[in-house]
């Protein structure tokens, strides 16, 4: 079925982690945790600096947004919900490090619209 789209390839949103904002959410408990991250990619890998998290809460998955903006061409973002795999242990002030392993990766860029024979 043809259609429009604005997906693109992580490679060619990750710059979004440079310009754009980021936040990570997490379950521990049945509680849910939303906090903002630092994110920065490291050859391929997704890294996420994030306070209040802790290799010891027994977090299975892990949900990060990144976007860009508010304006149309700012319109582009990345949703990565993963595995976290821990890099560091919690610092004194409370940041942790971990690497996303995904297991659903969406980038989308609206200044990208274009039509595309495969796009449902």
């Amino acid at each position: 079925m043809a259609g429009t789209t604005n997906r693109v390839s992580l490679e060619d949103a990750i710059d979004v982690l440079d310009r754009g904002r980021a936040c990570v959410s997490w379950v521990v408990d049945g509680a849910p945790f939303v906090e903002p991250a630092a994110v920065v990619d490291e050859h391929g890998k997704i890294l996420v600096e994030v306070e209040g998290m802790a290799p010891d809460d027994d977090v299975d998955e892990v949900v990060l947004v990144a976007d860009e903006g508010v304006e149309f061409f700012d319109l582009r973002a990345m949703y990565i919900r993963g595995r976290p795999v821990w890099r560091a242990k919690p610092s004194a002030d409370g940041r942790t490090w971990f690497e996303i392993e995904p297991t659903l990766l969406r980038c989308w860029d609206y200044g990208t619209l274009r039509f595309d024979d495969a796009a449902e």
